[in-house]
């Protein structure tokens, strides 16, 4: 499987997507793994956070969720919300309006 194809299964995140949720959340330690069945909620993630995880996550990704995406179904989980990411980075669906794949940082 290429690199590629790996970071769009869900529940199989890039690295850049478990920092950026680490940045945001407040109650579990480094040594925790992220499970996709993890409540953001329970994370710490209020609906302060869940504003500052959607703008981190854009700025980090350089892409814009959809109004459509903005609901509580998508900031239920750790994998709700890396299934809408990887859904946008797949379709190649840029901040700015243009259409570009996105790669991994190196």
């Amino acid at each position: 499987m290429s690199d590629e194809q790996m970071w769009t299964v869900p529940g199989d995140w890039v690295p850049l997507f478990e920092e950026v949720l680490r940045e945001q959340i407040q109650q579990t330690s480094d040594e925790r793994p992220l499970a996709a069945s993890d409540a953001l909620f329970d994370l710490g993630v209020d609906s302060f956070g869940t504003v500052e995880l959607l703008i981190a996550l854009e700025d980090r990704f350089g892409v814009r969720l959809p109004d459509q995406a903005l609901t509580a179904e998508t900031f239920a989980t750790v994998g709700s919300l890396w299934s809408v990411l990887a859904g946008l980075l797949q379709d190649g669906t840029r901040a700015g309006g243009g259409s570009a794949a996105w790669s991994p940082p190196v």
